[in-house]
């Protein structure tokens, strides 16, 4: 009975690499939407919900969350996909405060999600990398979103103000550059607040490079010591074997 428990439980957490590949493609597939539409465009909004609700939908069949939990994040999600529609065609700023808050909330949701699957994995694979690097992408498009919204209320909040209202791709690519420490300089956050939260994308992408990094090296280290302890165990029993057959 245990051992179909933990079979089964095995089983439970396997992924497939199709799986946090996809995830990975809807996070660049919305900041490539991005460079594609204005500023403010509501149907581009429409569009990243929907990129969202495939990765949240592909995490929850790969992680098993509860039901109760599953069936209010896919609420959420059609939600934020309805209000982002209303949108396009009301054009009010409280709906689309509430359809960024929507979007950048299910984001984080398929960020979490997706990391205690990757924290699960005991052996460096393909779905590692691609788990990684779906959060690192999460945290990159979540940011932007935020930014975004900031914008909206304050372009001067950014300079040059110009650039940055001539499309949501700058809000976007502002926020890859901070999370990735590149700091180009061709887009600054003037206000104090944004200075702060750009400094905090800053060391979030640090932190998460050197914990990608070394519990990557940890597991690496972990497998090569099991296969080491492995050879010396099948070692010792070959020896206790042939110690056996000469004293027979």
């Amino acid at each position: 009975m245990d051992a179909g428990r933990t079979k089964r439980r095995h089983i439970d957490w396997r992924l497939t690499h199709w799986e946090l590949l996809i995830v990975s493609l809807m996070f660049v597939a919305i900041y490539v939407t991005r460079e594609t539409g204005a500023f403010g465009s509501a149907a581009l909004r429409v569009l990243d919900d929907v990129f969202i609700a495939v990765a949240l939908l592909v995490v929850l069949r790969a992680a098993h969350v509860r039901r109760g939990h599953a069936i209010a994040h896919l609420v959420v999600a059609g939600t934020s996909i309805v209000v982002a529609v209303v949108d396009t065609m009301v054009s009010n700023e409280e709906l689309y405060r509430l359809s960024i808050g929507l979007s950048a909330y299910l984001v984080i949701v398929v960020a979490a999600l997706t990391l205690g699957l990757v924290v699960r994995q005991r052996h460096v694979s393909v779905d590692t990398i691609f788990g990684a690097l779906s959060v690192y992408l999460a945290v990159g498009v979540a940011f932007g979103m935020v930014f975004t919204a900031v914008a909206r209320t304050n372009p001067g909040a950014f300079e040059p103000a110009q650039f940055v209202i001539d499309g949501e791709s700058s809000l976007y690519y502002f926020s890859f550059v901070t999370l990735t420490s590149l700091g180009y300089g061709d887009i600054a956050p003037v206000a104090d607040g944004l200075r702060i939260l750009a400094t905090i994308e800053t060391i979030i992408g640090a932190l998460l490079l050197a914990a990608v990094v070394g519990w990557v090296v940890g597991l690496l280290v972990a497998v090569r010591t099991e296969s080491d302890a492995d050879r010396r165990l099948d070692t010792i029993v070959a020896a206790l074997e042939r110690l056996s057959d000469r004293q027979g």
